[in-house]
């Protein structure tokens, strides 16, 4: 009756922490719509779109394209949705559609990595109980739930999310490895690995690190017996991987254009909206996104946790008496050395890249509590008591900056509020820079979202058509454009124009210059254009955030201006800086 009392409360106390990764996860999850204000999500919807106009093909891999076919799976059964309710008929209404109003689109998409990050959470708590017991794994699950790191990342259309549920499920299958014989749980090991490594190429680290200590390391068995036990494992991996990235096969070229492309974007491309201060990667890692993105006093349990179990295998390696679970664990820290190696050596520098191996800090953080308060001579009681303590003392940061975080992202932004001023105050068909906006007209996420005037997307499908491009999305663009619409040049914010930008625009007409920065200086800009800038144009209205974020807080978090939101304070204005400028006379 005991055992069973507890088997239920802790089921009760799974299901409370996972009602409350999912709230904490889902709140905001709409934020910035109809415009989109982070930029990556719209590179996975358009290759989304053109891989099913295209036969599959995918233009740009971003380090693993399993993303893309899952999205496509999931945009289908919306289509088969909407044309069974009779909104659409066709696959290009379903685009004209998406033109007229992207929200529900991106929802959708956004919502999947809700869901993955949450399952993650529950995943943790049973991979927790296979290597230890339930206690460290209810611990692990706690900490994972209310993690701000995991929690920022999962709202957005963006891999690492899904990625690190896919490893988190083959780990919990690699503990039953050595339990049973050849069964369904190998094979279900290798197909999630198969999926992580396709949706993060990065991962395969932890496939090979795990793989090579299990063959390395001694224990009862023979190498020969290690390696049937294994072989299906890799296998499976392996089929899965390349069922999952068809590309490698049938387009083998693209694919290693593309990927060297990226690789070496990352390897010697210094990310500019996250400043590392000129250290090695690895330690701005765990001085910045481990050590804000889930607390000081997590990281320093967390690496305590991860030198105790290294001591424990040394121990128990002396004594003969090393366990595949033992061996699992060290796979496991091998992989996280060998992630550190990896962004040592690049310029990986946004927080997303560590939503992978946060999971694991969290894990060895609760086992090294555990053993900590299990060694004290105190009543079990007592015992209970200060892991509780604990445990809120390492999540109450982590719960702070969500909730203020949240707050934020959920209030009025100051490219909404500048567009709702330049649609009633500038007339439709204005010839308008807009320096800050992507390249791409149906967003904005560093810039006001505007909408290009309908005759320039004509002249644009002609060009497509000289090139004997069919224009379809084009076509829905014009169709589906939403009103007003102007005579737009957007300009990534990372361009650098020089005094002679502005007699261009003089020379073309532009009457109105948007400008969009996330800083109260213009970065990038010279000084001999912001002369010229204000000599021939007035500044007419600001928009001005508050507080200040020193960079685009959707890649990574300014801490400190993040610790001034208040959830008592009605002036709370997310965004960049937007300063509208009128051509003078």
């Amino acid at each position: 009756m005991i055992n069973y009392r507890k088997q239920h409360w802790e089921f009760f106390f799974l299901i409370l922490i996972l009602v409350s990764a999912f709230i904490l996860r889902v709140w905001s999850v709409n934020c910035g719509f109809p415009s989109l204000f982070y930029g990556d999500e719209s590179t996975y919807v358009y290759n989304v779109f053109y891989s099913l106009t295209h036969k599959g093909h995918i233009v740009t891999y971003f380090c693993g394209n399993l993303i893309f076919y899952l999205l496509s799976g999931i945009y289908g059964i919306y289509y088969i949705i909407l044309k069974i309710g009779n909104i659409v008929q066709t696959p290009y209404d379903f685009l004209v559609l998406f033109m007229k109003n992207p929200t529900n689109v991106y929802l959708i998409g956004r919502m999947l990595f809700v869901c993955a990050s949450t399952l993650s959470v529950w995943v943790l708590y049973l991979l927790g109980s296979r290597l230890y017991n339930r206690k460290i794994g209810l611990i692990s699950a706690t900490f994972l739930a209310f993690n701000f790191l995991s929690i920022h990342h999962a709202k957005f259309i963006k891999n690492d999310s899904l990625a690190s549920l896919f490893l988190l499920i083959s780990l919990y299958f690699l503990t039953y490895i050595e339990q049973y014989p050849i069964s369904k749980k190998y094979i279900f090991s290798g197909i999630f690995m198969g999926f992580a490594i396709a949706t993060r190429f990065y991962l395969s680290i932890a496939f090979l690190s795990i793989i090579c200590l299990y063959l390395i390391l001694p224990d009862r068995h023979n190498l020969l017996i290690r390696i049937k036990k294994s072989y299906i494992f890799i296998v499976i991996t392996v089929v899965v991987f390349l069922m999952s990235t068809p590309s490698i096969i049938f387009e083998f070229s693209d694919f290693t254009h593309s990927l060297s492309s990226e690789m070496k974007n990352q390897l010697f491309h210094i990310t500019p909206w996250v400043n590392s201060g000129n250290q090695p990667i690895w330690l701005f890692y765990l001085t910045e996104h481990i050590h804000k993105g889930m607390g000081l006093q997590l990281e320093i349990l967390a690496i305590m946790g991860i030198l105790y179990s290294l001591y424990r295998y040394i121990k128990l390696y002396l004594k003969n008496s090393i366990n595949y679970n033992e061996r699992l664990i060290i796979g496991i820290i091998a992989f996280l050395i060998l992630f550190f190696a990896f962004i040592l050596n690049n310029s990986a520098n946004t927080g997303r890249y560590a939503v992978s191996v946060i999971p694991f800090f969290i894990l060895f953080a609760s086992k090294f509590i555990y053993e900590i308060v299990l060694k004290l001579t105190i009543s079990n009681f007592f015992k209970k008591a200060l892991v509780c303590f604990v445990s809120a003392w390492c999540i109450f940061p982590n719960i702070d900056n969500a909730i203020k975080y949240n707050y934020l992202i959920s209030c009025d932004d100051t490219r909404k509020t500048a567009k709702a001023f330049i649609e009633k105050n500038i007339p439709a068909g204005t010839n308008i820079v807009n320096l800050g906006g992507e390249l791409y007209e149906q967003i904005s996420a560093y810039g006001v979202q505007l909408h290009k005037d309908k005759e320039q997307l004509k002249e644009l499908l002609e060009v497509a058509r000289a090139q004997n491009i069919s224009g379809k999305y084009l076509l829905a663009m014009i169709e589906g454009q939403p009103e007003p619409t102007y005579k737009l040049k957007n300009i990534w914010f990372l361009e650098k124009p020089d005094t002679n930008m502005v007699d261009i625009y003089l020379k073309t007409g532009v009457e109105y210059l948007i400008v969009s920065v996330w800083a109260t200086e213009l970065p990038g800009l010279s000084e001999s254009f912001l002369n010229s800038l204000k000599k021939e144009y007035t500044l007419v209205k600001e928009f001005s955030p508050y507080p200040i974020f020193q960079y685009e807080y959707y890649y990574t978090v300014d801490y400190k201006s993040l610790s001034k939101v208040s959830l008592f304070d009605k002036n709370i204005i997310g965004g960049p800086f937007i300063r509208i400028y009128k051509r003078n006379g």
